[in-house]
């Protein structure tokens, strides 16, 4: 929806543009992303149509006071766990559980996570799981210890298997508490076990 909402209001949609523009005094022009997602990963994304939630929506994510869910399929088995391998000299920590496991094509075995990360690094899901030997199916850029991105057995059929599924937001200057949470990509139906 993100990405719907921010292309339709860039791109000469004008009635579309009135519809999104907030009717207060620090509407922006056009809808603006508070936080965002890695290019491959799909799922909810955070948008502010004035200055001021813009603001107070910021500050949420900066003290991790804004609380995500993604859904991971990564290659292996693994069990409930955590990460606080720090990236990019900063403290940071991601949280997951198993929701189940079985075969998988070329991987032989993957395990269909929740993963909750705690801190904002870049790609950090994807690098806390690449580290623990776990990446996530379709992953092309963090390779498990011993390997290279290059040299690592990858399904390349349906993409990177990481989508955020909830996203909950609490009370604060840019208004009441919220939560959002998706329906499961169809992708992940189509595993079998």
């Amino acid at each position: 929806l993100a990405a719907i909402v921010a292309f339709q209001s860039q791109n000469n949609h004008a009635e579309r543009q009135r519809s999104l523009r907030p009717n207060a005094p620090d509407g922006m022009p056009a809808p603006h992303p508070v936080h965002r997602l890695d290019r491959s990963t799909s799922g909810w994304v955070c948008i502010a149509l004035t200055l001021k939630a813009a603001q107070a929506l910021g500050r949420a994510f900066a003290e991790c006071r804004v609380k995500k869910r993604y859904l991971a399929l990564v290659t292996g088995r693994i069990k409930h766990g955590q990460s606080t391998l720090p990236l990019d000299g900063k403290a940071s920590r991601t949280d997951w559980r198993v929701l189940g496991a079985g075969p998988l094509a070329i991987h032989g075995e993957a395990t269909l996570l929740e993963v909750r990360p705690n801190t904002g690094r870049t790609h950090q899901i994807r690098r806390h799981l690449a580290a623990e030997g776990h990446p996530i199916v379709g992953e092309d850029r963090h390779a498990p210890p011993g390997y290279t991105a290059k040299d690592t057995p990858r399904y390349t059929g349906h993409g990177l298997f990481l989508c955020a599924i909830g996203l909950a937001v609490p009370s604060g200057n840019h208004g009441p508490a919220a939560e959002a949470t998706g329906t499961v990509p169809r992708k992940y139906r189509r595993i079998l076990w």
